[in-house]
């Protein structure tokens, strides 16, 4: 199965309710993963890789770009079990889902580059509930690709060097939004990661005194004689 699979299947013992609802990467998605979910009475869906599923007949993407944006195609599995969404935004994205498909789609308002105005595209029930769900790997992606340090080097050494700086300063930030409750800091200076670069360090948090201002502390030498 692999190992993003192995992942999934060594974790998912320790979820318990029946019907658990289970969204995953497409690094972690395969057929075989969520017919294993299945037996064991979890919903499972994803972003998913073509080539993890046998080439399913779905439009190809050139096809897709002549039609409007927000076009979609889905075919399932022979037992109607599995089913595969192909969905056009910016570009095709393709999602797997052991219990929802196209299913009852809505409308969303997307921003028009060419014509730089919003537009309203539909949106299958399947985006809809793993967009409203998603998180982990995914959420750090979609803020890595928001606030990247870009640099002009093309050594592979120092993109890894400044990846970590993302990642450091984008979990940093996850976390600051979970204890935001907590703290007395208004959400305007909470608003995303380039402001946690200022703020998560002074921000007490409410259950600590708060005294104020810090003084400046003023080093103390002894008098040097000669």
């Amino acid at each position: 199965m692999g190992h993003g699979a192995a992942v999934i299947l060594h974790l998912s013992p320790r979820i318990c309710d029946p019907n658990h609802k289970l969204y995953m990467d497409n690094y972690f998605m395969t057929y075989n993963v969520l017919e294993v979910l299945a037996e064991k009475k979890i919903n499972a869906a994803g972003t998913a890789q073509a080539c993890r599923f046998a080439k399913p007949p779905l439009m190809d993407d050139k096809a897709m770009l002549k039609e409007e944006r927000g076009n979609y195609d889905q075919v399932t599995s022979i037992d109607g079990k599995i089913a595969l969404v192909k969905w056009f935004d910016n570009r095709p994205v393709l999602l797997a889902s052991y219990f929802v498909g196209v299913g009852d789609t809505d409308e969303v308002v997307r921003w028009d580059k060419k014509e730089k105005v919003y537009v309203t595209i539909n949106r299958p029930a399947v985006v809809k509930k793993y967009n409203e769900s998603m998180g982990g790997v995914d959420l750090f992606d979609q803020l890595i690709a928001l606030y990247r340090t870009e640099i002009r080097s093309r050594k592979w050494s120092l993109r890894m060097i400044t990846h970590c700086f993302d990642l450091t300063v984008v979990n940093s930030w996850l976390e600051y939004q979970e204890r935001r409750s907590t703290c007395w800091c208004s959400k305007k200076e909470c608003a995303g990661p380039p402001a946690l670069q200022d703020e998560c360090g002074r921000v007490p948090c409410a259950n600590e005194e708060a005294t104020g201002p810090e003084k400046k502390r003023t080093a103390k030498h002894p008098n040097l004689t000669s």
